[in-house]
């Protein structure tokens, strides 16, 4: 089976939705609002399409996986950095551990590089965000604005030195809450 990651296309919202709310069905860290957020997202001043893949399968054209990098603000001092933060991660059920997760993620990293972004950060299973060499942001003093666990809370550098004193708070555009 070959995938090719493409840009989302308007056509294919509610594809991607669909596939987003079955991967995240019966994740026990998901917050059930997962597929809404990125509709919210898109409304934002800085959503950027490029940062919005989807997996199709090359012979049917055939969506199985979806993956959006969204705009978010690191606090320090009275300074901002931009970032982005890789919400949601959905592959279909029947298509999970076939390397379909890591070629959304590779791909959005490359695209957030060549965009001089200088860092990503995600919220999840740091054993498994793990493998796309995020690490926990403590490491750095980055805190996340969301009561979440600490150990879920991670960032990827995307430049040398792009995080070295830079210790803050990520936050979230108004589109990322209802």
């Amino acid at each position: 089976m070959k995938v090719s990651i493409e840009t989302v296309q308007p056509e294919d919202y509610e594809a991607v939705k669909q596939i987003v709310n079955q991967a995240y069905a019966n994740e026990p860290k998901a917050y059930g609002d997962e597929a809404e957020t990125m509709e919210r997202i898109r409304a934002t001043a800085k959503y950027n399409p490029s940062f919005e893949v989807e997996a199709k399968i090359r012979e049917s054209a055939t969506i199985v996986g979806y993956a959006m990098l969204m705009p978010v603000v690191l606090h320090h001092g009275y300074d901002e950095m931009d970032l982005v933060a890789l919400t949601p991660l959905a592959v279909l059920p029947e298509y999970q551990g076939q390397g379909i997760a890591e070629a959304l993620v590779h791909e959005l990293t490359t695209r957030a590089q060549l965009a001089g972004v200088p860092a990503m950060s995600a919220v999840g299973d740091a054993n498994y965000l793990s493998r796309f060499n995020f690490v926990p942001a403590d490491t750095f003093n980055v805190r996340n604005s969301l009561e979440i666990n600490m150990a879920d809370n991670l960032i990827k550098p995307l430049k040398d030195g792009a995080l070295l004193h830079k210790g803050g708070v990520i936050r979230y555009p108004n589109g990322f809450f209802k």
